[in-house]
C-alpha cells in the first residue's frame, strides 16, 4: 500500500513566494493504492523523477555532462586532471564558481592505489559483513560466500572461495562490470512508519554481494584510508572517514558558539541539509576526484559503468516488479545509491571538492 497525491501539486507563482502576497495553497489530498500494477507503475515514476534531480545542475546536461561521460576517464576528465580544460569548454558562458569547481579537481601528486583485491582482503571483508545484511537475491546469497568459510581448512570450499576472488579480479583485468553487477533491487522504507506517502519513501538499493564487496575494498577501505594518509580530506567534513564521529562534529559547532558568546564574537552560521545527496552524486565528477587522488582508471570504469548500465527494479511485499527504469530508457539519472559500499566515499570527495571551491 502506498498513498498518493490525487492531484500533482503545482509550482508556486512567483508573486505567492512572496510573504502574505496569498494565502497558503490548500493541502494535497492522497489516495490509497492497493493494487500491485499502479503501486509498481507509482514507485518506477517516483524513482525515476528523484535520481533526475541532479539534471538542472550544469553538470547534469549539455555540454558538460556528453563531456564528463560516465566514470571519469573522457578525453575532458583528463584535462580537467591535468589543469588545461579551458579548450575544451565555452569559457564565456561558463560562471566562474564552476570553474572553481573544476580546478579542485586536478590531479594529485600521490602515489597510486592498488586495483586489485588480494585474496586475504577478500576472505576478510566477507568474514566482517554481517550475514543479515540484504543483497541482491540472485542466487547468490551472502551466507552462500560465508558458508564457505565455516570449514576454511576444507580444499573444495577453499577452492570455491579462490574462484569467486579470481572472477573479481577478471571484472578488473576487464575494466568492466558483469552484466549481473548492473541490476539493483530498491527497497522503499517509510520516513514516517504506518504513513506510507510516495513522497516519504526512502530508497536503499541492494546490490550484488561480489560488486558491493569490491566497492567497500575500494572506496571505503582503500580510497579514503589513503586520502587520509596524504592529508587530503581536510577539517571540514566528518562523515564516512575512520576514527571520526557525527558527536564530534556537534560538539566543535557547540564548543564555537561557547567561544563566540565568551569572547563577545560576531558570528554566523549557515544550517543546510544536503537532500538526496547520495541520490544526487554525479558520478563523473565525483571518479574524477578519486582518480585525482590516485585511484587507477580500472575501478573507476568499473563503478562509472554499472552506475550507468544499472537497471532498477522495485522490490514490495507483492514481490519483485517485471518492469525496470535505467539510464539508457529514462535518463539522465544521477546518484550512486544508498546501500552502495562506494556512496559514502563519493559524497565525501565531492563535499571536500566542494568544500575547498566555496
Amino acid at each position: 500500500m502506498i498513498k498518493v497525491p490525487v492531484k500533482p501539486p503545482s509550482a508556486t507563482p512567483k508573486e505567492a513566494q512572496e510573504p502574505l502576497a496569498q494565502p497558503p495553497p490548500p493541502p494535497i489530498e492522497y489516495r490509497v493504492v492497493l493494487d500491485s500494477q499502479e503501486i509498481e507503475s507509482a514507485l518506477l515514476v517516483h524513482n525515476t523523477k528523484h535520481y533526475g534531480q541532479a539534471k538542472e545542475t550544469p553538470f547534469g546536461h549539455a555540454p558538460l555532462y556528453n563531456l564528463l561521460g560516465t566514470d571519469g576517464t573522457s578525453d575532458f576528465c583528463k584535462q580537467v586532471l591535468d589543469g588545461n580544460y579551458d579548450s575544451a569548454i565555452d569559457l564565456d558562458s561558463t560562471s566562474q564558481e564552476l570553474r572553481l569547481m573544476l580546478d579542485q579537481l586536478k590531479r594529485k601528486e600521490l602515489p597510486p592505489i592498488s586495483a586489485n583485491i588480494q585474496y586475504s582482503d577478500f576472505v576478510q571483508g566477507l568474514r566482517s559483513w554481517p550475514e543479515k545484511t540484504s543483497i541482491l537475491p540472485s542466487g547468490r546469497h551472502l551466507g552462500h560466500y560465508k558458508s564457505l568459510l565455516v570449514k576454511s581448512d576444507d580444499a573444495k570450499s577453499t577452492k570455491l572461495l579462490k574462484t569467486h576472488h579470481q572472477m573479481t579480479l577478471l571484472v578488473v583485468l576487464r575494466a568492466r562490470p558483469y552484466e549481473r553487477w548492473c541490476r539493483d533491487l530498491e527497497v522503499m522504507l517509510e520516513k514516517e512508519p504506518g504513513n506510507p506517502l510516495l513522497h516519504r519513501l526512502r530508497i536503499i538499493c541492494l546490490y550484488e554481494a561480489d560488486y558491493n564487496l569490491y566497492l567497500k575494498q575500494m572506496w571505503a577501505k582503500r580510497a579514503v584510508r589513503h586520502a587520509e594518509d596524504h592529508n587530503c580530506l581536510g577539517n571540514e567534513q566528518g562523515g564516512s572517514r575512520p576514527n571520526r564521529f557525527a558527536i564530534n562534529v556537534a560538539n566543535m559547532k557547540a564548543l564555537t558558539y561557547t567561544f563566540a558568546r565568551l569572547s563577545k564574537t560576531g558570528l554566523g552560521t549557515f544550517n543546510n541539509d544536503a537532500k538526496s545527496c547520495f541520490d544526487s552524486i554525479m558520478a563523473a565528477l565525483a571518479l574524477i576526484y578519486c582518480i585525482a587522488l590516485g585511484m587507477p582508471d580500472a575501478p573507476c570504469q568499473i563503478h562509472g559503468q554499472a552506475i550507468s548500465k544499472m537497471k532498477h527494479y522495485v522490490k514490495t511485499l507483492q514481490g519483485t516488479s517485471q518492469n525496470y527504469y535505467s539510464n539508457a530508457l529514462n535518463g539522465p539519472l544521477f546518484g550512486s545509491g544508498q546501500g552502495s559500499g562506494g556512496s559514502p566515499s563519493l559524497w565525501l570527495f565531492m563535499w571536500v571538492a566542494l568544500a575547498a571551491a566555496l
